[in-house]
């Protein structure tokens, strides 16, 4: 089965309840903020906690995994998942800001990596990769 990325129209309204998890492709310059963990390289994100608001979940999963912090961040595209209930939601911005990095169990380093230094690195589906970059690219340009 195909992942699919589906477009969110700039002003849609999100349906917070089927979000399961949030995740950011943050800018610094032409890089891209990434944190390594157990599985390899990947951009920062993870689930929502209980009542958790998305960008709130957002600020807090890039904090902890990558010592990061935005002023802005777009919601711009979505994958779901195979139960189809539920969806993973992605965000992009440049106007990231490093800050203190600390590793921890389950995000060990951190670094500014070009595109495709990136995908180079990435554990997971590298097109898929590209895609979801290629689309936040094209949603801060």
């Amino acid at each position: 089965m195909k992942i699919e990325i589906t477009l969110i129209p700039k002003g849609a309204i999100i349906n917070e309840t089927k979000v399961s998890s949030v995740y950011l492709i943050g800018f610094i310059g032409d890089r891209i903020v990434a944190a390594r963990n157990e599985r390899g390289w990947d951009i920062p994100g993870g689930h929502l906690e209980e009542g958790e608001e998305l960008v709130g979940g957002l600020r807090r999963e890039t904090e902890e995994e990558a010592g990061i912090s935005f002023v802005d961040a777009i919601p711009y595209a979505t994958l779901s998942l195979p139960n189809g209930q539920k969806y993973m939601l992605f965000f992009v911005s440049d106007s990231c800001k490093l800050g203190n990095f600390i590793p921890k169990p389950d995000a060990f380093e951190r670094d500014l990596l070009e595109v495709e230094t990136l995908i180079e690195r990435y554990y997971g589906d590298k097109d898929l990769l590209r895609d979801l970059i290629k689309k936040a690219k094209e949603n801060i340009e």
